[in-house]
């Protein structure tokens, strides 16, 4: 399934979003980033495009704005943070989730412990993965000192 997103809806929140991305009258390329490819600002809204997915939000509200930042902080701790400008890792900021009030995507919106359920169970994987890693990596050498 395709990840789809649109702009905000209302008028005086596309306009900003029009500032924003430095975008001409009503020519914004919805779901079709050509016109913005390299704009920093673009940078921050296309990883928060793709960052619903990974905090199951299907976009940023007034109601939900403070559970997206939570959950991105939360996200950020375990994967790292979601872009780089000028080279540097970056996150989001709270001003850059206000600025996108109103995106929206097809992501299925969850609830808190749904996410954070998910997340846990993607570090006792990792965990899990690392722990097989580690003693089969101890068995092979000290099988090679055996055979030394």
């Amino acid at each position: 399934m395709s990840l789809d997103w649109t702009a905000p809806r209302n008028r005086e929140a596309f306009a900003a979003w029009q500032r924003m991305h430095n975008t001409g009258d009503d020519k914004f390329p919805e779901g079709s980033p050509e016109d913005l490819e390299g704009d920093k600002q673009w940078v921050i809204t296309e990883s928060l495009i793709f960052r619903c997915m990974g905090v199951d939000l299907g976009g940023i509200t007034e109601k939900n704005i403070d559970e997206f930042y939570f959950r991105n902080n939360y996200v950020s701790r375990i994967i790292g943070k979601p872009f780089r400008i000028d080279g540097e890792d970056a996150d989001f900021t709270y001003e850059d989730l206000v600025k996108r009030i109103g995106l929206s995507t097809n992501v299925h919106t969850t609830t808190r412990a749904a996410f954070k359920k998910r997340w846990s169970a993607y570090l006792e994987r990792q965990a899990e993965s690392s722990a097989r890693y580690a003693k089969s990596k101890y068995e092979k050498s000290m099988a090679e000192k055996v055979e030394a």
